[in-house]
């Protein structure tokens, strides 16, 4: 039986006006945050999380977000924002670095209460930000060769290393830099590998691991 559909308690999400409009639209796009503008102040964010957008200044929505007229903001990390972290408000905000241009701010209710759904938001937008000059590659290489192959691939913990049903066939799969990726693949051939392909990565998740 399947499992039923997560119930969200949507937020309302700020965004910046301004010299980083932009790069923040880009990078909601990147996280598959569709950004559906109406005016120039609203928006409809495609995603169960997000009740609605609002565009203002950043200045604004850090007054905006500390006085729970909207449950968070993405907002530049900048001469404002150290201006607005100095200020009494700034006590009713919860802040969340991710990345060195941007800051997530939030309500601290609303933090609270609407944890998960702030986390999930937070979570695909450095994603995407992770994936960000990344693509994946994937080969197949016999067991001949299958160490020679490692030792040219960058990971970030180990290449994905899986047989194949030929014998001693395996598919090897290596998140690598792009502007690795044209160095490489000669390398790789010379080494053994075979049936070389080169992926997009949109978002770039990795989780925590146990111990």
């Amino acid at each position: 039986m399947a499992q039923p559909l997560t119930e969200f308690s949507p937020i309302k999400l700020g965004l910046p006006m301004g010299a980083m409009e932009s790069e923040v639209l880009a990078l909601m796009n990147a996280a598959d945050l569709k950004v559906d503008r109406l005016t120039p102040h609203y928006a409809i964010i495609d995603d169960p999380r997000v009740s609605d957008g609002v565009f203002s200044e950043p200045r604004d929505l850090w007054t905006m977000v500390a006085q729970g007229e909207l449950d968070a903001a993405i907002v530049p990390f900048d001469d404002v924002a150290e201006e607005m972290r100095k200020r009494p408000i700034a006590k009713q905000v919860h802040i969340e670095p991710f990345s060195g241009e941007l800051l997530f701010i939030a309500h601290l209710k609303s933090w609270q209460e609407k944890s998960q759904e702030m986390q999930d938001i937070l979570m695909l937008l450095r994603g995407a930000i992770e994936a960000r000059g990344r693509v994946l590659l994937v080969l197949n290489v016999d067991e001949a060769h299958l160490k020679d192959v490692l030792n040219l691939l960058p990971a970030l913990r180990s290449p994905t290393v899986s047989p194949l049903a030929e014998p001693h066939m395996f598919s090897v799969m290596s998140v690598v830099p792009r502007n690795e990726v044209n160095r490489l693949i000669p390398e790789l051939l010379r080494a053994g590998a075979t049936d070389i392909v080169e992926l997009p990565i949109s978002k770039l998740i990795r989780g925590s691991q146990q111990t």
